[in-house]
């Protein structure tokens, strides 16, 4: 009969430093990344939450043996591993949802461009006149 006993093995030196190592990497490429514009405040926030998660998880490797067995998963790895994959699948959600709300707003803007460019147009055409503009000056003649 086999047991469903799952084995917690804490991570060894090497991973524990390459966790705060990726973690650190990821706060600072994305406070860089904030810092020249490339990515807004709002959207860095669960990246920047993401890096002190794994950061936490290297260094208290006691959480990490908690979210490990609430997960149900037999080693660490698998639930990092299954944690990464849950973040980037609500991340790609967040963004498809921000991407059909510009949208739907690129969509309104190009019919509001295109009305006003319409009014313009008759706004234009009435008022140029059918014949030449009178002028009110008299002709200049030469002595």
């Amino acid at each position: 009969m086999e047991s469903n006993v799952v084995i917690f093995t804490a991570p060894t030196p090497y991973q524990r430093i390459l966790g705060v190592v990726v973690g650190l990497a990821l706060i600072m490429l994305t406070l860089r990344m904030i810092r020249r514009f490339h990515l807004k405040e709002e959207h860095a926030l669960p990246w920047l939450f993401g890096g002190g998660i794994l950061i936490l998880f290297s260094v208290f490797t006691g959480l990490l043996k908690i979210f490990t067995h609430a997960l149900g998963a037999g080693a660490p790895s698998t639930a990092v591993f299954l944690g990464c994959l849950l973040f980037l699948l609500v991340q790609s959600l967040i963004f498809s949802s921000v991407l059909s709300q510009q949208k739907r707003q690129i969509q309104n803007l190009a019919i509001a461009l295109a009305l006003q460019q319409e009014e313009l147009r008759a706004a234009r055409e009435k008022e140029i006149p059918s014949g030449p503009a009178p002028t009110s000056a008299p002709p200049h003649r030469e002595a």
